[in-house]
């Protein structure tokens, strides 16, 4: 389990940083490829998070920003 702290700071590093997300996301699609589903989605929750916020996930209009 993450500390408050930890994922605080994960989560304002990919709110302002394009290659972060970036890196988060290959991330995802690695640990799925390999196996481990549970842990790619949990970070792509995340990433979803930071970006675009949980109340906003399904708005097709915000792909391709940022």
């Amino acid at each position: 389990m993450l500390t408050r702290d930890f994922k605080t700071t994960i989560m304002a590093r990919a709110r302002r940083d394009h290659g972060f997300r970036a890196g988060m996301l290959e991330e995802c699609v690695e640990l799925v490829l390999n196996g481990e589903p549970e842990i790619g989605q949990a970070i792509l929750g995340d990433l979803v998070e930071a970006t675009i916020g949980l109340e906003n996930r399904d708005r097709s209009d915000l792909i391709g920003q940022g």
